[in-house]
């Protein structure tokens, strides 16, 4: 078993290799940038509610948005943390003194303007507004120093992206016309915020360093990896009550898309119980989100 996991987290690390080179993001990054527009756009194509053409245009537009979502998000984080980079993360813009704080503050700047008028420029400025506030809670305010401050302020700020990449991706200005689909997002956006709780175990070295209390400092990571595995079942425990009790139409049946978060939740709790790197375990729930709700996506006619 611990073989073909490791099979699997390897194929896909080496599948995202060449993107992230191109994107010069992180594999975990660079899968949150690529996935959602891909992942709902595939989901169209295979359902058969929307042609290749009228698809490509919406998708870079998606491309666009959530790059720029990232990149003021990253550049943010980069400042903040630069401290605890110097430990965990040495080969980052700033501890290589590849870029200089000086001029990071300038990027960020630019970033967040160019964000901001790009999403006025398409009709969803309000989500882009309601992310750069969330940004600077998040990297400029102790509200992010715990693990339960940061990953609930996370889940609007998810919601936000998804929400607008499912309205560029399907031509609609008002998701709130689509409760079904709202209500999706709304949950998945929790679900995403619990399940990258993961991430807290990854830099416990730097946290310290910053003064923050995550999981993994006030509890060990031994600790906290056993309350991690208890998180992660019953996020999926939610995910299945959810799918039996709200019907959603998929391009899988329910019981496919029930066995799929199933497999997916079930290598991380795996990986977690057998104490495995945890950061290759985070990074296989983000690069294969695409593989996965692809096929969970719930799909609606709106054209």
């Amino acid at each position: 078993m611990s073989n073909l996991l490791s099979f699997l987290t390897l194929y896909i690390h080496h599948i995202t290799s060449i993107i992230t080179d191109i994107l010069a993001f992180s594999r975990s990054n660079t899968m949150f940038i690529i996935c959602p527009p891909c992942a709902i756009r595939a989901t169209q194509l295979l359902s058969g509610h929307m042609s290749l053409s009228n698809l490509f245009y919406s998708w870079i537009l998606s491309l666009l948005y959530i790059y720029f979502f990232m990149i003021q998000f990253n550049i943010a984080n980069d400042i903040t943390g630069v401290e605890a980079d110097r430990i965990d993360k040495p080969e980052r813009p700033i501890p290589s003194n590849r870029v200089s704080i000086e001029r990071a503050w300038h990027l960020y700047y630019i970033t967040v303007t160019v964000f901001i008028v790009y999403s006025y420029s398409i009709g969803h400025l309000f989500p882009c507004l309601i992310w750069v506030f969330i940004t600077i809670i998040l990297n400029f305010t102790t509200i992010g120093n715990t693990s339960i401050g940061k990953n609930s302020i996370l889940a609007p700020g998810v919601y936000t992206v998804v929400c607008v990449i499912w309205c560029l991706m399907n031509n609609v200005s008002n998701i709130y016309d689509h409760p079904k689909i709202v209500w999706n997002i709304v949950f998945n956006s929790c679900v995403f915020a619990a399940a990258t709780i993961q991430a807290d175990m990854r830099d416990v070295e730097g946290d310290c360093v910053q003064g923050r209390r995550t999981f993994s400092v006030t509890m060990g990571s031994q600790k906290a990896g056993q309350l991690i595995v208890k998180i992660l079942f019953c996020v999926l425990l939610l995910i299945l009550i959810e799918a039996s009790l709200v019907e959603q139409e998929r391009i899988v049946s329910k019981s496919t898309y029930m066995l799929i978060n199933c497999l997916l939740y079930g290598i991380m709790i795996i990986r977690h119980l057998f104490l495995y790197d945890v950061r290759k375990t985070y990074e296989f729930y983000l690069q294969s989100t695409f593989f996965f709700y692809t096929f969970t996506i719930p799909i609606m006619k709106t054209n």
